[in-house]
């Protein structure tokens, strides 16, 4: 409901992150070290609260009131049923079937009557799938339609947040997550995806871990953290998410629950600290700082190392029998891993039982060739990591443990001998997705060692991506 706040003194960021203020003035301390701006003590107007909304038709008087106008050539009825099979079911993976809603209109009260907005989750969405439909189909009209909507929603958001009744942080949330993939398929400009990654960490910061626990918030929460993570990474700034009450609270009413995929995240959310300490040490004058850089960097290394080689040995034991290696095949696929001769580029190949633990194993290299990256950038002893305990049955022989994997190169090898499962015809835009991170990752480490074969297919795979599937960000990896 709109209205004050209660009777809380804390600055109105502590507030709205649910943790205990110093309250010192002009600017209290949490805010300082966090790297807030403090927003000071008056009392605040909270956001509509999102069980009020509500869709579909209501009875009696409907208040006109003036909102961005929507395109009249766009239509929206059964738009699923317009769309490519391959589109809709990445947008059902993605955001699960009963989320994947192209509502155009919804009805929220105001003033004590009911006004008629845009439903911005949907009309969205509706530009994301649109654009999707379009760079797959080659259908510019869809593309134009796209544009059109994307444009739409951008008003419409800026009319929104200059009308406190009708701001939901909710919605919000999930309209600049479907805007910010829309410009990872569309690229509009190199830019303008980081801007959208950018609100949505000062959304989800704000309010604070303990709303993310349950339902669609914490659904929410687990698609905008990756946003978040890859802004971080290409700005090599840390990101709160690597603080300990992000990593444990959302998961605390079910922390059996936490998938490997989000347990590998939670490291990665490290590397980004780490990149932001290395910027620091170049620019440190004295060799004290240096060494005191060089120190916490190393403690970050090794702590991220163990925690890694927790999770790898926990994944071989619960996940037996999950991948398998296989003789390269000649084939006519595009993604085949041939040079320009036709000679296979790695001696065997990786497959698995599903999509799911080829994503798995592709967060756990992303980390692991990080990690042996920073290792060389310090000038640090490599981390042979073993477990403390006995070494698990290995039940998954084409798969290597850390200490089998010294080298970034040997890491990007890896990555690259599951290309050909990502791309499988029966994995759709979403091997493709979940394809460019770790493609990326390794196309670096060939760049380094000027494997001029490797490079060049792996660019190859990323036009692809970009002609084949239409994430047009995979075009930057593309080469001149």
């Amino acid at each position: 409901m709109v209205g004050v706040s209660g009777r809380s003194r804390a600055c109105a960021n502590c507030k709205s992150r649910h943790i205990k203020c110093d309250e010192a003035r002009p600017s209290c301390n949490r805010c300082v070290k966090a790297g807030l701006n403090c927003r000071g003590y008056e009392r605040m107007t909270k956001f509509v609260d999102e069980t009020l909304w509500t869709r579909g038709k209501h009875s009696s008087s409907i208040v006109s009131k003036k909102t961005a106008s929507y395109p009249s050539s766009w239509n929206s009825a059964d738009i699923s049923k317009k769309l490519d099979p391959l589109v809709m079911r990445f947008l059902r993976g993605m955001f699960m079937p009963h989320n994947v809603d192209f509502t155009s209109w919804h009805y929220s009260p105001s003033d004590g009557a009911v006004v008629r907005r845009p439903f911005l989750p949907g009309v969205t969405l509706q530009a994301l799938a649109l654009s999707l439909h379009g760079k797959v189909t080659r259908n510019q009209e869809s593309l134009n339609q796209a544009v059109e909507l994307y444009g739409f929603s951008i008003r419409s958001i800026r009319a929104d947040l200059r009308d406190e009744n009708a701001v939901s942080t909710t919605l919000l949330i999930s309209s600049v997550l479907h805007m910010t993939m829309y410009e990872w398929v569309h690229a509009t400009n190199t830019l303008a995806w980081k801007h959208h990654a950018q609100a949505l960490a000062r959304m989800v910061e704000m309010r604070g871990p303990y709303v993310f626990k349950q339902g669609i918030e914490k659904r929410l929460f687990l698609q905008a953290r990756s946003m978040i993570l890859i802004a971080a990474l290409e700005d090599r700034k840390r990101t709160f998410l690597a603080e300990d009450i992000w990593q444990t609270v959302p998961w605390s009413n079910t922390p059996e629950l936490k998938t490997y995929i989000n347990r590998y995240v939670d490291l990665v959310l490290f590397i980004p600290s780490i990149m932001e300490d290395l910027d620091i040490l170049r620019q440190a004058e004295t060799e004290a700082k240096q060494c005191s850089i060089r120190d916490r960097i190393r403690t970050t290394i090794l702590s991220l190392h163990k925690r890694l080689l927790d999770i790898r040995c926990d994944w071989e034991i619960i996940t037996a029998n999950a991948a398998y290696e296989a003789p390269p095949q000649r084939s006519e696929h595009v993604y085949s891993s041939v040079d320009e001769t036709g000679s296979a580029l790695f001696t065997s190949l990786l497959g698995f039982k599903d999509l799911q633990t080829c994503v798995e194993m592709g967060m756990y290299h992303v980390i692991l060739f990080f990690l042996r990256d920073f290792e060389n950038e310090i000038g640090m002893e490599q981390v042979n990591n073993t477990p403390s305990l006995a070494m698990p049955k290995r039940s998954n022989p084409g798969l290597k443990f850390p200490h089998e994997l010294m080298t970034v190169r040997d890491i990007g090898i890896d990555i690259c001998r599951s290309v050909e499962f990502f791309l499988q015809p029966s994995h759709g835009l979403t091997g493709a997705y979940f394809l460019i991170f770790p493609l990326r990752v390794a196309q670096f480490a060939f760049e380094l060692d000027e494997d001029r074969a490797i490079v060049a297919w792996t660019r190859k795979i990323m036009r692809h991506i970009g002609d084949t599937y239409g994430f047009s960000t995979a075009y930057a990896f593309c080469g001149s």
